[in-house]
């Protein structure tokens, strides 16, 4: 099969080109749409899009425009919790505390967890809202598990701010969920899987202009790797114990469409399933 890319039949259908409705694009060295193809992507069969140079990231389906989502992957209701102003830091909530499962409901295509958190001795209640996968989520109402979050938003000066999040089982550190909204990936909210990113493959020729999309590869601790892009979803084993890691990539683009440090957002989700 002559393709950048081939994606499983089973697998999403093809979407358009940005700018060209159902037909691929060329682009000039600036990385502007100059012409439209009359080679439609259907007519390419499932997503095996054909190899060319001067197409360059056109032809792989990573690199398409998806837009962006309409909310986060994750929410988290942290109304509970005391924010403490840090230098630059408008908005510093900061926790690492042992809680319980208090309930688990799923409605309208969202999971909602419900905890009861002992910080240092205050019964603090948190929130978790993710997008429901193909299958149930590994943790149930009383259970007890270690959550680390970290939630600074910058002045206004700054425009950027951080949000991760690791749920961990308490009796044995597996982990159940982990997310990152913000510029970077920080390794030790998704260990031992390890967590990177390709900010070249969708580049335009000029990496000054534009926004691109960037690839997220995800490496589990048996070797096992998914590469999973801007607003595309992938499964990977955990490398050890039970379930499948359901992964979701949301914003995750590179570009001067973000201000004002790294040119970049990265927001992906990982939750441990339990496939029926």
């Amino acid at each position: 099969m002559n393709s950048t890319l081939a994606v499983a039949a089973s697998s999403r259908p093809c979407p358009p080109s940005p700018g060209c409705s159902r037909h691929r694009t060329t682009r000039s060295a600036r990385g502007g749409v100059v012409a439209c193809s009359f080679v439609a992507v259907a007519a390419l069969g499932a997503c095996d899009f054909v190899s060319d140079e001067d197409l360059g990231p056109e032809t792989d389906a990573a690199c398409f425009d998806r837009g962006v989502p309409a909310q986060p992957l994750v929410s988290i209701d942290r109304s509970a919790w005391p924010n403490v102003p840090q230098g630059e830091f408008d908005t510093f909530i900061v926790f690492d505390v042992p809680c319980l499962v208090t309930a688990v409901t799923t409605d309208a295509g969202r999971v909602t967890t419900v905890f009861e958190c002992d910080d240092a001795g205050v019964a603090r209640p948190l929130e978790v809202t993710i997008p429901a996968a193909a299958d149930p989520v590994a943790w149930a109402a009383g259970d007890t598990v270690d959550i680390e979050h970290h939630h600074n938003e910058f002045g206004e000066d700054f425009g950027s701010w951080r949000d991760n999040l690791a749920i961990r089982r308490a009796s044995d550190g597996a982990v159940l969920l982990a997310s990152s909204n913000q510029e970077r990936l920080e390794a030790e909210t998704f260990a031992p899987l390890v967590v990177d990113f390709d900010a070249q493959r969708c580049a335009p020729a000029d990496a000054f202009e534009g926004t691109w999309n960037l690839v997220l590869r995800f490496e589990n601790s048996a070797g096992a790797v998914e590469n999973i892009a801007h607003m595309q979803q992938g499964h990977l084993a955990p490398g050890a114990g039970e379930g499948v890691f359901a992964i979701d990539v949301g914003e995750t683009r590179e570009g001067d469409a973000y201000c004002c440090h790294a040119n970049r957002h990265i927001e992906t989700l990982v939750r441990r399933t339990l496939p029926q």
